[in-house]
């Protein structure tokens, strides 16, 4: 039985998990684990790097299951969206979108502010952040 997106929420707050059971607790694992346990879908490889997942040479994201939405000025992704940002370093970050408008996005995500690469730092376990959109990629946009 697939869960909502609040109800998946509610079941990983404040928890870690290593999803695809490698490199540890990353920010990767919370999309696996949310689009297995939202959509019924069990996404394969990023390529190496969250960065790397939004360019999805690996094939990660089909595009008959997702829209790939790159960030303007304009562009509000929403919630559930899987949000992609060209930091830290090489490996960038992933997130869900939880609220959005033009200016900031509140995202739920893991091990986000850590910045050593490792994907595994003080915040391992899921939390909410806000951001802004500077260092934003764009986003995946679940459509069946």
């Amino acid at each position: 039985m697939l869960l909502t997106h609040e109800q998946f929420i509610e079941e990983a707050q404040r928890r870690a998990v290593d999803w695809d059971n490698g490199f540890g607790m990353q920010c990767v694992d919370l999309i696996k684990w949310h689009c297995e346990l939202v959509h019924g879908i069990k996404l394969g490889s990023f390529g190496g790097s969250a960065r790397n997942g939004w360019f999805n040479k690996a094939k990660t994201f089909d595009p008959k299951k997702f829209k790939r939405i790159p960030n303007t000025p304009t562009g509000i992704p929403q919630k559930g969206d899987y949000i992609f940002y060209d930091e830290p370093g090489i490996t960038g970050h992933v997130a869900i979108v939880q609220q959005a408008d033009v200016n900031d996005v509140l995202n739920f995500e893991m091990n986000g502010a850590t910045g050593n690469g490792k994907g595994q730092g003080f915040d391992k376990a899921s939390f909410e952040a806000k951001r802004d959109y500077r260092k934003c990629l764009g986003w995946y946009h679940f459509i069946g």
